[in-house]
């Protein structure tokens, strides 16, 4: 199980306002984990830190998360129960996220950072790559917005999409920056509009349609194709559109 073991120490000082200093450092569920903070009043601070741990023991205590390379990471958080401002940075593998942002009740605004993230991390059966990109993230608890965009080696991708529940509904507009000029001159630019049902135990189905600027009915018009990556499945309809 998850339950947390270790040492834990504290102070606490009542001067007409309450200060509490604690913290702790051990382990939760074979995990090891740094945490400390203060409470001045009704001002909370707290820094936790995650050594490198495998993704392996990740995946034996959060079974369906799907991290296949080590991760750290190291967040702080500072504001009070209303409201909060908090940084973040996670390494996985050799990819680094960074995020930080604000929580004021109900809503969540953060922005994310990513470099060198590499789909083997979540998929042991992905290619090889390296991803980056930047997006911003906003949610009342009831649904999830973000737009932003990732590069890839030979193209850029532009994206936006809502998370409600399990339905999701996005975009994502692809531009060739390096692909040979046969590609970049027949399809520069594609465009791929979908919803579908994200089931973390079996990854994110998608139905769309996707279509290039040029040369189109001749590239593009083939009927329906098929592409999975790890648990991504993307089943598009190409209409020449």
């Amino acid at each position: 199980g998850a339950n947390p073991r270790g040492d834990v120490g504290g102070r606490l000082i009542y001067d007409e306002t309450l200060h509490i200093v604690a913290a702790f450092d051990g382990d939760v569920g074979g995990i090891p984990a740094r945490a400390r903070g203060t409470l001045d009043d009704d001002e909370i601070r707290a820094v936790v830190d995650v050594p490198s741990v495998e993704g392996e023991r990740i995946r034996s205590l959060l079974a369906p998360l799907p991290v296949y390379q080590p991760v750290f990471a190291h967040v702080e958080a500072s504001g009070t129960a209303k409201a909060m401002a908090f940084a973040g940075l996670v390494g996985i593998g050799e990819g680094r996220v960074r995020t930080a942002g604000r929580y004021a009740a109900p809503s969540v605004e953060a922005r994310v950072a990513f470099i060198d993230l590499d789909p083997q991390a979540f998929a042991a059966s992905a290619p090889k790559t390296r991803l980056a990109g930047d997006l911003e993230v906003h949610s009342n608890m009831s649904d999830v917005d973000a737009k932003g965009h990732v590069v890839l080696p030979g193209a850029r991708v532009d994206v936006s999409g809502t998370l409600v529940g399990t339905k999701i509904e996005g975009q994502a507009d692809a531009t060739v920056t390096d692909a040979g000029p046969l590609v970049a001159m027949v399809a520069p630019t594609m465009k791929v509009r979908g919803h579908g049902d994200v089931r973390i135990a079996g990854g994110y189905d998608m139905k769309g349609h996707a279509g290039a600027a040029s040369l189109k009915a001749s590239l593009f018009a083939l009927g329906t194709s098929d592409l999975s990556v790890g648990t991504l499945a993307l089943n598009a309809t190409a209409t020449g559109d």
